[in-house]
């Protein structure tokens, strides 16, 4: 509307270029493109993608150059410097910024540019617990499997995380949790003191800045407390109406890095940017997390109309996620069971 034709806000830029998980070579014969070894692991027969790999570093030293071009044609365009809130290489190519709705559609017909969508919402949404999957078939090996998550590292995007909870804490049961992993992540690395071999990372891109590690990803409301320990929460003595009873997580013995996506959602249960959201699936693919888990949504929305394409960028980020090995498990939403009330993405 001409009231809202001066007002920014934030916009996702996608480059032509495939992020880097599903990039698949450029050979000798590409004449004017450089060599560059694939890194997707459907070609080169890892299991994992591998983010610090030479190949990796190699093509995303490779789209980074072409980004800094771009934006510096865009800032030539619009007159005025352009300051990424967001950079994507490992679930997206681009870059999140703030445009006007007109200076979007003036960057949109930068070559190289292929697609400028607007910021869209989510919001969090509900999950149940490991006795209705029947997850202690799985823990007593009724079902031919033994495990409880061991070595698994699993990346859970939401509000945040109440650190101190003891669903996270590294001994529970008689059961010292292990650090699979080098060390810690994000926010974790200079303050190890309030992690543990539980908790081994958490970011915060709402508050922590483009890196998310300025801020400790405390949780406002308790759903990504909640999401967390339902997924891999240890067991946890309890009374609930006078009855003594165990809670637990599904994979009560996986490690934990969590990701901070969504601000303070209890009022309205939306997260707020889709921005913060999206670094929070790049970050997860680029620590090599085993699965992600996301328990944030949309209403239902044909991905190939124009509607739908618009406002799923984390859809194209998950495709990312899968081609980098990591398992991907995401709420269908709150509605149902009619026709037409899966949720997005």
């Amino acid at each position: 509307s001409p009231a809202d034709a001066t007002a920014k806000s934030i916009w996702i830029l996608s480059f032509d270029e495939p992020a880097a998980p599903l990039f698949r070579g450029f050979m000798p014969e590409d004449g004017h493109r450089p060599t560059l070894a694939p890194v997707s692991i459907a070609m080169t027969g890892e299991a994992r993608y591998d983010a610090e790999s030479p190949e990796a570093e190699a093509y995303v030293a490779y789209i980074g150059g072409l980004r800094e071009q771009r934006l510096r044609a865009a800032s030539a365009l619009l007159g005025r410097d352009l300051e990424t809130v967001f950079v994507y290489e490992h679930a997206l190519n681009g870059v999140a910024l703030e445009l006007t709705a007109a200076e979007a559609a003036r960057v949109a017909a930068i070559d190289g540019v292929r697609a400028v969508t607007p910021d869209f919402q989510r919001r969090t949404l509900t999950e149940r617990g490991p006795a209705w999957i029947q997850a202690p078939a799985l823990w007593n090996g009724t079902a031919g499997v033994t495990t409880r998550g061991e070595g698994v590292v699993v990346g859970v995007i939401d509000s945040g995380v109440n650190a101190a909870h003891p669903s996270f804490a590294a001994t529970s049961g008689g059961f010292t949790h292990t650090n699979p992993r080098a060390g810690f992540f994000g926010w974790c690395v200079a303050n190890a003191g309030t992690c543990n071999s539980k908790l081994i990372g958490v970011y915060d891109f709402v508050s922590g800045g483009s890196s998310g590690t300025g801020a400790n990803g405390a949780d406002p409301d308790g759903h990504g407390t909640h999401v967390a320990s339902t997924a891999v929460g240890n067991p946890v003595s309890s009374t609930f109406a006078g009855v003594p009873l165990t809670i637990t997580g599904v994979a009560p013995r996986s490690n934990l890095i969590v990701y901070r996506g969504c601000g303070s959602t209890s009022a309205s249960r939306l997260c707020g940017s889709s921005a913060p959201l999206l670094a929070s699936i790049n970050r997860a693919i680029a620590d090599g997390v085993d699965v992600i888990n996301y328990s944030v949504g949309g209403d239902a929305f044909d991905p190939w109309s124009e509607l739908g394409a618009a406002i799923n960028s984390d859809e194209e980020a998950f495709l990312a996620a899968r081609e980098a090995g990591i398992v991907v498990v995401t709420a269908a939403g709150n509605d149902g069971p009619d026709p037409g009330t899966l949720g997005s993405p």
